[in-house]
């Protein structure tokens, strides 16, 4: 326990692991991820929506769908196995498999919000286009 390069080194790793998966629903609320404007920006608002909208349908739900069900036995079977690092320090696993487990889920509701949030931006368009 008195080398700390091989403690740190795995407290880094997993300490990274839980902050970076747990910050992108926010980073998607912010709208901070890389998006493709070169082809969009030349679009009109209403296909920049609907491109999203089936954007969301077409890979993002059917992608937790998939990813959802492993992670959570994953963080599961870690937990219940007491799974811990292969190193002198046998820090426990389990936690940072829960953290990646949450921060899926809460990407996953800020993808259901950004997704209602489209929709009703559709539904008010083609309100005010009718009383126009």
């Amino acid at each position: 326990m008195r080398n700390p390069t091989i403690w740190g080194h795995d407290l880094a790793l997993m300490m990274n692991a839980g902050y970076v998966i747990l910050i992108f629903a926010y980073g998607l609320q912010k709208g901070s991820f890389v998006s493709m404007d070169v082809f969009s920006s030349r679009w009109q608002p209403k296909t920049q929506k609907i491109v999203s909208l089936l954007t969301y349908l077409l890979f993002f739900f059917p992608l937790f769908g998939l990813i959802f069900p492993i992670l959570l036995d994953e963080a599961i079977t870690s937990y219940r196995i007491n799974e811990v690092v292969e190193s002198h320090w046998n820090a426990p696993v389990w936690p940072v498999n829960f953290a990646i487990l949450f921060g899926v889920f809460f990407l996953l509701i800020q993808g259901i919000a950004e997704f209602l949030r489209i929709i009703v931006w559709l539904v008010e368009n083609e309100r005010e286009k009718i009383k126009e």
